[in-house]
């Protein structure tokens, strides 16, 4: 995978200083820049140029150890977006308990005293990055399946149900392609992401993995055109009541959830459009998560009838 090389590599040699480009740089990433960064290196994902840096070598191979398989490292110091992470905690001598930061450009995104959270907020930074500034591909934060030759995907925030529905999916026989994002190609179909499913517990934040070694035959390998759009969310006591969608509403359930429309909308807009004329939409709340998979995947064979 192309992640094995990069977690090997050894973080002295990944030193060199890492730049924004001239469309990103700002006078105050100069100024953070201007801090003592003695590890950074530069890593690429689906044409998304990414400078990781920090405070320390130790704090570099924690981010590098955390980086999943569809990340690799590039030779560059001219970067879309850099990742910044400092160590807080106790200095020698002192009673002052300092936090660890972290910093997307030049923004705080986040500061903790406990360091997990902080390479947790990285982790989640580094997609949201990745979806937004990929140029070959449109990211829409969604949970995707295979059934029957064509992709299912469910769009909708975190929080919202998807990764269980995904999961059920799977569980009946469809192929897994992704629990997060649809990555949609210039074909308009939908690739399969190397990432596992994360439940949540009892509607907690906190997430168990489902690793994909565990799912086996079940993981998709190739693309797949998408055929049906599934607007839907979690509600307790809802009812699984689908109503057929326009393609204009299948558009927009979608752009509503791709990171990426503000930043390139007219390529986002072509190719998620192009996805809604070829694909049926539908929307619904859903209540437990079996038996609406089982709904959805009995609704695309009556499709292909």
């Amino acid at each position: 995978m192309p992640g094995e090389k990069l977690k090997l590599m050894p973080v002295e040699i990944l030193n060199a200083p890492v730049e924004l480009t001239e469309r990103w740089a700002t006078p105050c990433f100069d100024k953070l820049s201007k801090l003592d960064w003695p590890a950074a290196c530069c890593v690429s994902s689906f044409g998304a140029n990414i400078g990781l840096r920090a405070s320390d070598n130790d704090l570099l191979r924690s981010m590098i150890d955390r980086l999943p398989p569809y990340v690799r490292l590039v030779d560059r110091d001219k970067c879309d977006t850099v990742i910044s992470m400092i160590r807080g905690g106790r200095e020698p001598g002192s009673r002052t308990r300092k936090f660890h930061l972290v910093y997307s450009n030049h923004s705080l995104i986040g500061r903790s005293h406990r360091i997990e959270e902080i390479l947790n907020l990285f982790d989640f930074q580094l997609n949201i990055i990745i979806a937004a500034m990929s140029p070959s591909r449109v990211f829409v934060h969604a949970g995707a399946v295979a059934w029957r030759g064509r992709a299912i995907v469910v769009p909708g925030p975190s929080m919202s149900g998807k990764s269980s529905l995904i999961k059920e999916l799977v569980d009946a026989g469809a192929k897994y392609l992704s629990d997060e994002y649809a990555i949609i190609d210039q074909d308009g179909r939908v690739e399969p992401l190397e990432k596992p499913i994360s439940l949540r517990e009892n509607g907690s934040r906190h997430q168990t993995d489902v690793p994909l070694s565990s799912m086996r035959e079940k993981v998709a390998k190739q693309p797949y055109p998408v055929g049906l759009v599934v607007g839907t969310r979690y509600r307790e006591t809802a009812k699984w009541k689908p109503k057929k969608l326009t393609p204009g509403q299948g558009l927009l359930l979608m752009l509503s959830n791709t990171p990426a429309g503000r930043i390139n909308p007219l390529r986002v807009l072509s190719s998620l459009r192009n996805v809604a004329g070829q694909a049926s939409s539908i929307s619904s709340n859903r209540g437990d998560a079996k038996t609406t998979a089982t709904s959805i995947l009995q609704l695309v064979d009556e499709m292909a009838v």
